[in-house]
């Protein structure tokens, strides 16, 4: 969701300029803990103030932009989940949504979880000697892994400054 900062439209001439990329770079800032003070949607205890429960620090960023009908804005997000969520209105969604159980890497991660918690039965078995299942789990662990991870590598795609794709 781009936050409008300027309709000075003379500013988008001079927007790569250092200062004015600064000063609306701390405007955005500014707004964006304005918004965060005063917003009622959901809770989260940064540590600011008194509020009972566990302290969760949490990032946040803005990007100063200018859109294709010239208007100067900024975009907010913030990193990992917050107050139990990851899609908040005024924050752009997350580039991977970990919290999605059909997401491949959830699916995955919950293969890898039931092929540790198998490891762990067979090792803990003291009746019975499982070392051929356990040698096989293992490669199995470790195959399914680096398919994971590479699946992953291949999922993110991004552009450079220039518009040269990078993965």
């Amino acid at each position: 969701m781009l936050v409008e900062l300027s309709s000075d439209s003379s500013l988008t001439e001079k927007f790569l300029l250092e200062d004015n990329c600064r000063i609306l770079s701390l405007k955005a800032v500014s707004d964006l803990q304005k918004y965060l003070t005063e917003q009622k949607d959901w809770i989260h205890n940064f540590g600011l103030t008194d509020q009972e429960g566990k302290v969760i620090g949490k990032m946040f960023g803005v990007l100063v932009v200018i859109n294709s009908m010239n208007e100067i804005g900024y975009i907010s997000a913030f990193s990992g989940k917050l107050a139990v969520g990851n899609h908040h209105s005024n924050f752009v969604p997350p580039v991977f949504d970990g919290l999605s159980e059909e997401s491949f890497v959830n699916t995955g991660m919950m293969h890898l979880k039931e092929i540790n918690k198998e490891l762990e039965r067979l090792e803990n078995d003291k009746v019975q000697d499982h070392a051929s299942e356990i040698q096989f789990l293992k490669a199995e662990r470790k195959d399914h892994s680096i398919l994971l991870q590479n699946e992953i590598f291949e999922q993110y795609h991004f552009l450079n400054k220039y518009g040269v794709e990078k993965a």
